[in-house]
C-alpha cells in the first residue's frame, strides 16, 4: 500500500519543513506568501535532480511515479492522508488510533491562505498527471483510484 497526499497541500507542507532552522540552507525564507511564491520557483533548478533523501523537502518529485508499474497501472493500495487514521484503520482492520508523528512547525496554518490563482496553477502544472490520475482538486484529497475513495 501507499499513501498520497493533494498535491498543494503536500508542497506546502515542505515548504514549511525547508524553512524550519537548519544549519544551512540554500535560501532564506520566511512564512510569508512572497516566500512561498520563491519557494515554488525552485522546481526549475530542482526539479529535475536525483532524488537525495536529505533534500526531501526541496524534492519534486511526483507521487505518481513511484505509485504505478511499467505499463502506468496503479499498482499498489493507496490510502489518503487527509483521511489516513480512518483509512489505515478500515485497511488493517485495527481500532483509529494513529498518533501524529513529524508535524511541521505552524502545522495549523491552512495552506489555501498561501496560494493566489497563479501558484494554484504552478502546482497543478507540475503534478498533472497525479492530478487527473486520483481527481485531486485544491483543497481536496484524492477522489478516485484509491482505496476507499
Amino acid at each position: 500500500f501507499a499513501v498520497i497526499r493533494n498535491p498543494w497541500a503536500r508542497t506546502f507542507s515542505r515548504f514549511k519543513f525547508y524553512i524550519q532552522p537548519r544549519q544551512s540552507h540554500e535560501l532564506e525564507l520566511r512564512m510569508t506568501a512572497d516566500d512561498f511564491g520563491r519557494f515554488l520557483e525552485t522546481r526549475h533548478e530542482l526539479g529535475q535532480k536525483d532524488y537525495f533523501w536529505h533534500r526531501a523537502s526541496l524534492g519534486w518529485y511526483p507521487q505518481y511515479d513511484y505509485l504505478v508499474d511499467e505499463a502506468g497501472h496503479v499498482a499498489v493500495d493507496i490510502l489518503r492522508q487527509e483521511h489516513l487514521g480512518r483509512e489505515v484503520a478500515e485497511y488493517f482492520n485495527v481500532p483509529e488510533n494513529l498518533e501524529r508523528k513529524n508535524v511541521s512547525k505552524n502545522a495549523g496554518s491552512d495552506f489555501r491562505d498561501f496560494y493566489d490563482a497563479s501558484s494554484v496553477q504552478i502546482v497543478a502544472d507540475w503534478y498533472a498527471t497525479e492530478i487527473d490520475v486520483f481527481g485531486f482538486d485544491f483543497d481536496t484529497p484524492a477522489q478516485k483510484a484509491t482505496r476507499f475513495s
